[in-house]
C-alpha cells in the first residue's frame, strides 16, 4: 500500500486571485503589483497550476510512481524550499 500528499502551496487558482484583489485593494495598489510581489520570493517567479497539482496525483497514484511512498511532495512553486 502506498500513501503520499499532494501539498498544494501557490496554486494559481480564483481564491488566490481573490487574495491578491483584496490586498491590492487595502494597499491602493493593482493586482499586478501584488502577483509580481509574491512571484518574487517564488524560486521559479511563477505560481503553480491546478494542473501541475492534479499531475502529480496522477502521477503518484500510476504504476511509475509504485516505489514512493509516505512522502508529502509540495506543489508551491519552491515557496518553501529548505
Amino acid at each position: 500500500m502506498r500513501c503520499n500528499c499532494v501539498a498544494p502551496g501557490a496554486i494559481d487558482t480564483e481564491l488566490m486571485r481573490n487574495y491578491m484583489n483584496r490586498i491590492a485593494e487595502e494597499q491602493g495598489v493593482s493586482p499586478d503589483d501584488i502577483a509580481a510581489s509574491f512571484q518574487v520570493s517564488l524560486p521559479i517567479k511563477t505560481f503553480s497550476t491546478p494542473g501541475g497539482a492534479a499531475n502529480l496525483g496522477l502521477f503518484l497514484a500510476s504504476d511509475a510512481a509504485r516505489s514512493i511512498t509516505d512522502q508529502p511532495i509540495n506543489v508551491d512553486a519552491g515557496q518553501f524550499v529548505t
